[in-house]
């Protein structure tokens, strides 16, 4: 796993004036990491995110060495922010001052406005910003560079719209000059429109936010498959969403001015994340593969400022450096959370796949493994014993992991894998043809001395599969494989776990009826994902869950715990419940079980919109198939349920 080839990444920087000081403690902090186990192959921004890419950029590609480069560029951001920062008194108080005014007039006061053809202070914040640029980057030694950049260096996409022709415009790596830079940073309201030398004719141009915020598709479009990025990892200013809806002049303006920075790029994403879903689907092949695209947000409640769109022109010392911290801050729990869930892949991949002893050097020694059949002991052995009981039973084991959620500590992974069965498996025979199985391992990292490594993990794996083809198709079943995921949104991770434990313990374990909580909770086009088939349609699925509760009528579901990574939540729940009623075939036996159950959900719109489940059937078969109780014993565990209240 330590030679485990590095992932390519394209970083894209959302606009967002002073507030992205921000990304450039987020750039710093990726670029100071030791031995990176991914290669920055792109930078895209717009803005104040154009300025750091650009900086990023830079510093990568002006240095023969990588290490070198990666210090460069971290050097460069410094220095530019610094020089952006209000540190003379007069630059103090006249920043103070248009940070005031700008404030003042969303909200409402009546003041004397005056345009950037109007005052010297539009020319004069363009030329501020243009020497912090050129001391950093040299225009001649800028343009020495871009005409020697190597094959395979990494590139650059900087956003602007041309003010007279309304087209959008990316400058790239091969024309990149800070003219280009300062177009795209220059605000219509704040900035005059910048002159940019465009194949041989002068063109005007203002800031990217009117077009791409920031370009996302040029990261994809006509780039060779060998340096196309594997992931995307977006640094969000805009949030997407607000708890309340704005009633004042200053909020009205601040929601609009978030909604106006994030329309774009939301495009963009949804682009990527339906093209996904097409190579999931198999309606598009080679050269298309899908793309993960994963977001470092800003999270203004961790700040000691309120941003607003004033405070995007505020170049305080101490607001920059607060906003440079907390980019360094997110980016390492980010990077936290991505090593988890490479070392988590990579163990599973090993462990059932190759069957390598070294996977065993991620377990922690005391390794604790909550799994059907898995037996007493802990340990690595204990894991590796479990997987060789059910790789055993197969010719020709596979095993595909689908997708990943990354949260904390926690990593939660969803697989399938085939095979012949050829041996005895969870009490089925084999039936010598290939079947399927699917599954969801969530696993604990922890801290240890030589590195982080797994603790813990609970398995649940659903045995549905074990059905020979032969009663169910011709061919052997090929589950849909899933989207990799489209996480642009943090924010609305708290949401998204929020409906997961709801769904667990109100449409399940609630004593109102499934159909009305499932209006609530569930999107009228759902999709319930099972091993052999799909289920499709809220209502089909609100009656699925009905079956269980009219089989078990004080049916509860407890949740154990949840993973959840933007629109995608994990749920570890229990079942309990008396079976009162004939349930899967099987008579009442007034029997109480339990069951170990694992949903898989993916939420849109405050909806859920698809929902996997993985149960132990055989666990809950094996407490159904035993003798039925007596009338006597019936009774009795009534009348101690009862007694319990």
């Amino acid at each position: 796993m330590s030679e485990e080839r590095r992932r390519r990444v394209a970083v894209a920087c959302q606009g967002g004036g002073g507030h992205t000081a921000f990304t450039a403690g987020v750039l710093d902090r990726l670029l100071a990491e030791p031995n990176p186990a991914y290669e920055i192959v792109a930078l895209t921004g717009t803005s104040g995110g154009g300025i750091c890419a650009f900086l990023a950029w830079y510093g990568l590609v002006s240095e023969p060495d990588e290490a070198a480069g990666r210090e460069r560029a971290r050097t460069l951001l410094a220095q530019v922010w610094d020089d952006i920062a209000a540190t003379n008194p007069v630059v103090a108080a006249t920043n103070r001052l248009g940070v005031w005014w700008t404030h003042a007039r969303d909200s409402g006061v009546a003041l004397p406005t005056a345009g950037p053809y109007d005052s010297g202070v539009s020319t004069w914040t363009e030329w501020y910003l243009r020497r912090a640029l050129e001391r950093a980057v040299p225009p001649e030694e800028l343009a020495r560079v871009v005409a020697t950049l190597p094959e395979g260096a990494p590139t650059l996409h900087l956003g602007a719209v041309d003010v007279r022709r309304g087209t959008f415009r990316t400058f790239t790596e091969r024309d990149v000059t800070v003219d280009a830079v300062l177009a795209s940073t220059a605000i219509p309201t704040l900035f005059r429109a910048v002159t940019v030398a465009d194949d041989g004719r002068e063109r005007q141009y203002w800031d990217g936010l009117f077009s791409q915020n920031p370009p996302v598709r040029d990261l994809l479009a006509g780039v060779p498959t060998d340096r196309k990025p594997e992931e995307i990892w977006l640094v969000r200013i805009n949030p997407q969403r607000r708890e309340d809806v704005p009633t004042t002049l200053d909020a009205i303006s601040d929601r609009r001015n978030e909604l106006g920075g994030n329309l774009s790029v939301n495009q963009e994403l949804a682009f990527i994340r339906r093209v996904n879903e097409w190579v999931a689907s198999g309606a598009l092949s080679e050269p298309y593969r899908q793309v993960a695209v994963r977001c470092v947000g800003l999270d203004e409640d961790r700040l000691d400022t309120t941003l607003t769109p004033a405070s995007k022109l505020d170049c305080r010392p101490s607001f920059i450096d607060d906003l440079q911290r907390e980019g360094r801050r997110a980016a390492t729990d980010f990077l936290d959370a991505e090593r988890n869930r490479r070392l988590v892949r990579g163990t599973v991949d090993a462990l059932w796949n190759t069957e390598s002893p070294a996977a065993s050097v991620y377990l922690a020694d005391d390794f604790e493994l909550h799994a059907p059949d898995s037996g007493e002991g802990t340990g690595p052995a204990a894991y590796e014993a479990y997987v060789g009981r059910i790789r055993d039973a197969f010719e020709g084991f596979e095993l595909h992991v689908e997708a990943d959620v990354a949260e904390g500590d926690r990593v939660a992974l969803m697989w399938v894998a085939r095979g012949r069965h050829v041996g005895r498996l969870f009490g089925v025979d084999p039936s010598n043809e290939v079947v399927s199985l699917r599954g969801v391992e969530t696993a604990r990292v922890v801290e240890s001395e030589g590195g982080p490594v797994v603790a813990e993990a609970w398995l649940s794996v659903d045995d549905t599969g074990l059905v020979s083809v032969r009663d169910v198709t011709d061919d052997p079943p090929v589950p849909e494989t899933m989207a990799t995921p489209v996480v642009a949104d943090m924010g609305g991770t708290a949401e998204a776990r929020e409906l997961a434990v709801a769904h667990a313990e109100r449409l399940w374990g609630d004593h109102r009826r499934p159909s009305e909580v499932a209006r609530e909770l569930v999107d009228r086009s759902h999709v319930f994902r099972r091993a052999l088939d799909d289920v499709e349609g809220r209502d089909a699925y609100a009656a699925f869950v009905q079956s269980y509760r009219d089989a078990f009528p004080d049916l509860r579901v407890s949740v154990r715990d949840v993973v959840a990574e933007g629109d995608r939540v994990v749920v570890r729940a229990a079942m309990t419940g008396t079976h009162r009623n004939p349930f899967a075939g099987v008579e009442p036996s007034g029997r109480r079980v339990e069951a170990r159950w694992t949903f898989v959900h993916e939420v849109a719109e405050g909806r859920i919109t698809a929902t996997g489940m993985v149960d132990d059937h055989r666990w809950l078969r094996d407490q159904l198939s035993v003798r039925p109780l007596s009338v006597w014993e019936r009774d009795g565990t009534e009348a101690v349920e009862r007694s319990d209240g």
